[in-house]
């Protein structure tokens, strides 16, 4: 089981960086393995042991932790980039690090932790509720029930989700994906034709139809990101810019 599982992560992982192109989530297919190897091992650590209170620490708290560093991951990231468009896309914190995020994060991790304290303080052997002592009384013993392990297993993971879809996503998608779909607004408000490769596949998405992939001439419009500056020719008139993003009418290819 350990071989399959690493199997399928190695060549999840070995395709991908094998594809032209590239996106974080691609590597998602893999990650499943790795949870069943991560629950596999958390299993196997057992009662009170050290180890075993740091994996549940770490799972824990180590997304709403991420949550609330992000803008400071963010504004480090681009002071430290040399690449334009990763320094001005994650220069967009404003937008997307508001107090709502700060409010859900906070309330994600003090969530978070008091799943964790509820699982420490329940942790019990997972016994029968009702047994029989020598003289043949139902008694019923110290320990957990199925539907509280369960629940201690279910709670944490729907905290998760959920901090996953109300705080992490959404600023990730200001950050990255909302400069897309405003370049692909304004492009379409053009009403005429637009050159770009397919480095950004969304765009054509927000856009509503495909992309011209050629080489630009003079009086295209052209999309392009700034570390790509090949695709907006060697002068050109700036029509939209954000988050690394240019929309522009091409001077001179």
């Amino acid at each position: 089981a350990e071989r399959f599982l690493l199997l399928w992560f190695l060549c999840v992982l070995v395709l991908f960086s094998l594809a032209g192109t590239k996106l974080p989530h691609y590597l998602l297919y893999g990650c499943t393995p790795l949870f069943l190897l991560g629950g596999r091992v958390l299993a196997e650590v057992r009662g009170e042991d050290r180890l075993r209170s740091a994996f549940e620490l770490l799972a824990a708290l180590i997304l709403p932790a991420c949550a609330l560093a992000l803008p400071l991951i963010a504004a480090r990231g681009a002071a430290a980039s040399g690449n334009p468009y990763l320094r001005e896309m994650l220069q967009q914190g404003a937008a997307a690090f508001g107090p709502l995020h700060y409010g859900l994060a906070a309330v994600w991790l003090l969530l978070a932790l008091a799943c964790l304290l509820l699982s420490w303080r329940q942790r019990a052997p997972l016994l029968p509720p009702e047994s029989a002592d020598p003289d043949g009384r139902v008694v019923r013993l110290p320990g957990r029930t199925l539907a509280d392990a369960r629940w201690m297993v279910v709670a944490p993971g729907l905290v998760s989700a959920l901090g996953i879809s109300l705080v992490l996503l959404p600023a990730l998608t200001t950050i990255q994906q909302e400069p897309v779909r405003a370049a692909a607004r304004y492009a379409a408000s053009l009403g005429v034709p637009v050159v770009s490769d397919d480095r950004m596949p969304s765009f054509s998405v927000y856009l509503g139809h495909a992309t011209e992939v050629r080489a630009v001439r003079v009086g295209d419009i052209a999309f392009g990101r700034l570390d790509h500056p090949d695709r907006l020719g060697s002068r050109h008139e700036v029509l939209f810019a954000r988050g690394g993003l240019r929309v522009v009418r091409v001077l001179a290819p």
